[in-house]
């Protein structure tokens, strides 16, 4: 159904699938209901006057949305030689908490899952009825929530819950200004997370719960977790591998089920294993998840735990503290079941099916010997869309293609409901299929929402990101565009300055003119905020790669090419100066033709050496253009862009050698 309109009459604009129509008249019908029992009574339907009221005008529903902050601490922060396993599980392990808790907070108010709009990203967007006191109890699981969290994680995670109220034709429709009600309850919202996420864990200041922590004998630290860096008593570390006896590596128990979880839950697609919710802790390995429960007035918050069990226990209805409603299936592991959580799965595995480490991504590719063994990291996300969803005014450029946002005519909660759920799907099911290709080579490390975190091999990484933004821009019919980040590293740099490193660079491809771009830091560890001399458009990335297989196609020296891009820089670095000595082109050019290309040279073909004459006028017009002021400044400064970015790859591409160390 999510392919098919909710009806056939052309004079309606049928972009809105009949699932997501029926997902939310659902939601709708669910919310009028309770609202109408708390105003009028059971009975309500028995009212003579009812069909008098215009409910469309009551202000019935609560628009309701959960924003998981610290996301980015949470996740990078690991230090060990097994972060990738952890990395996985921490990502999937916080779409875990999203579902459950939206899932217990709609059970709470007794409500379907059809008054979940939309999960993923590190937030959700449920509807509730507006009664008497849903902000109350708002507040109150929110309280709950983040003193789980607390406990759990210290001051990483955070919960933060907005709403607004909103009436039935607002749902729907704009005045005559043109002014959505829609997009004003999405602003007031976020006005009150971001409130909320300056006053963090406020309330346990306020009630003083936070000195039950910080004057607990049984809560002094003297020992750090080697992996998330929080301190514990000694007696709470133990070997995170059981197989290794390393004393370095001792960790605490949340991380040593990390561990567990991101080694197992890939190789659950070839076993037979599914995962579920158990009320018991068998093992010191098991996840700890929130259990929403509602004692009197108040909100408590217990574990359950993350369980393997076998495939053909999943319809035993006799399993013993099983939670038999919330049994997970992640997609693509299960022949029958329908998944219950969509999370990417694109992971590079070895023969037993392990997850690779860093270091067995950059030899994946020890069969090249041109290799050079590098890990790339790339950061993503989606241009404008915090202003689609705000209905914020767009620039010109950016308003020429985006949907029909560029007004709010269009805005509706079904519109912004399927376009979530569009975006999720591409991000974990599609990215999948984008990146079978590159499956020995990379890992997705987080996909949801509007964001990519992913590691592989850097050339590989480059080639994905290019065919990502394409099918995206494919997928959304050329109405959203992409912006990402890659920095290049030894596999041994640390994690957490990998994605410093990567989340600069995307910031210089959001900050280029339109967006819409790549940025690519090829000097290890380097932060260039204002040097921008790696970021293009997405399509002018075709026009390096063909200078790339340029410079690949006439086999030149690795010494020559560096040499070409020293002085490349030393223009780039020096533009205002035209006294540039361009005799030293000249030379060096004239000498690479004397020892490759003279009459006795091996390498004297047509062929190669009319590609060798084509380059050498094309790589000297450039270059003296530039120096010279001649022609078209701004282009001829592209074009040398261009190549600058080209020959960084094409030396990156080669043999180690001394010269290329020195530069990286």
């Amino acid at each position: 159904l999510s392919y098919v309109p909710p009806d056939t009459y052309t004079g309606n604009v049928n972009d809105v699938s009949l699932y997501d129509h029926l997902k939310l008249t659902a939601a709708v019908a669910s919310c009028l209901y309770y609202y109408l029992i708390n105003k009028e009574d059971k009975n309500w339907y028995l009212n003579t006057n009812l069909s008098k009221t215009n409910y469309r005008e009551c202000s019935a529903y609560r628009l309701v949305k959960i924003d998981l902050s610290g996301i980015q601490d949470f996740i990078y922060s690991i230090s060990t030689k097994y972060a990738l396993k952890a990395l996985r599980a921490k990502s999937l392990y916080l779409e875990l908490i999203l579902q459950i808790f939206s899932e217990q907070i709609l059970e709470n108010f007794e409500l379907s899952i059809a008054n979940l709009l939309y999960l993923g990203g590190g937030g959700a967007i449920l509807l509730l009825p507006n009664l008497e006191d849903v902000d109350i109890k708002l507040k109150k699981i929110e309280n709950a929530m983040n003193l789980w969290l607390y406990e759990k994680f210290r001051t990483k995670l955070h919960i933060s819950i907005g709403s607004s109220e909103l009436k039935g034709e607002d749902l729907r429709t704009h005045d005559e200004d043109n002014n959505s009600a829609l997009s004003d309850a999405w602003s007031k919202i976020s006005k009150q997370i971001s409130k909320n996420k300056a006053q963090k864990f406020k309330f346990m200041i306020d009630s003083g719960e936070i000195f039950n922590y910080a004057f607990n004998d049984n809560n002094q630290a003297k020992y750090e977790c080697s992996v998330c860096q929080i301190e514990f008593s000694e007696d709470e570390l133990k070997n995170l591998d059981d197989n290794n006896t390393d004393e370095s590596d001792k960790a605490c128990s949340n991380c040593r089920s990390f561990f567990n979880l991101g080694a197992e839950v890939i190789r659950s697609s070839y076993t037979d294993k599914i995962y579920a919710l158990s009320k018991e802790k068998d093992s010191d390995k098991l996840l700890a998840l929130p259990k929403l429960e509602l004692n009197e007035d108040s909100f408590t918050i217990d574990n359950i735990y993350l369980k393997p069990v076998p495939k053909s226990n999943k319809e035993n209805s006799n399993i013993d503290n099983l939670e038999k409603i919330n049994n997970f299936v992640f997609h693509n592991n299960h022949n029958y079941l329908h998944p219950v959580i969509n999370c990417s799965l694109a992971v590079a595995t070895d023969e037993n099916h392990w997850i690779k480490s860093f270091e067995q991504l950059v030899e994946n590719k020890v069969e090249d010997k041109t290799h050079y063994k590098k890990i790339a990291v790339l950061r993503a996300d989606i241009d404008n869309l915090g202003k689609l969803f705000t209905g914020q005014k767009l620039d010109d450029d950016e308003a020429t293609k985006i949907f029909g946002w560029q007004s709010n005519s269009l805005r509706s909660l079904s519109r912004d409901a399927m376009l979530s759920r569009s975006l999720g799907k591409f991000f974990t099911h599609y990215l999948d299929k984008i990146l079978d290709e590159y499956q020995k080579h990379i890992s997705v490390v987080y996909a949801g929402g509007d964001d990519l975190f992913l590691v592989g091999a850097w050339d590989t990484v480059i080639e994905a990101a290019i065919k990502i933004a394409k099918k995206f821009s494919d997928y959304s019919t050329n109405s959203l565009t992409l912006s990402a980040g890659i920095s290049i590293h030894n596999h041994k740099y640390p994690l957490y300055r990998m994605a410093q490193s990567s989340e600069q660079a995307e910031k210089v491809a959001k900050k280029n003119h339109g967006k819409n771009s790549l940025c690519v830091f090829f000097d290890d560890g380097i932060f260039r905020e204002n040097n921008s001399s790696h970021c293009f458009k997405w399509s002018e990335w075709d026009t390096i790669i063909q200078h790339i297989k340029e410079l690949d196609n006439l086999n030149l020296s690795t010494a020559l090419i560096y040499e070409l891009l020293l002085i490349c820089k030393e223009l780039l670095n020096n533009s205002s100066s035209k006294a540039f000595p361009i005799h030293r082109l000249y030379y060096r050019l004239a000498r690479y033709e004397d020892d490759n290309f003279s009459d006795n040279s091996e390498y004297n073909q047509n062929t190669e050496k009319n590609q060798w004459i084509e380059f050498k006028a094309n790589i000297t017009e450039i270059f003296e253009s530039y120096a010279l002021r001649l022609g078209d400044f701004t282009n001829v400064s592209l074009k040398l862009k261009y190549y600058e970015t080209a020959m960084n790859y094409y030396l990156l591409s080669q043999r180690d050698n001394e010269a290329i160390k020195q530069m990286y």
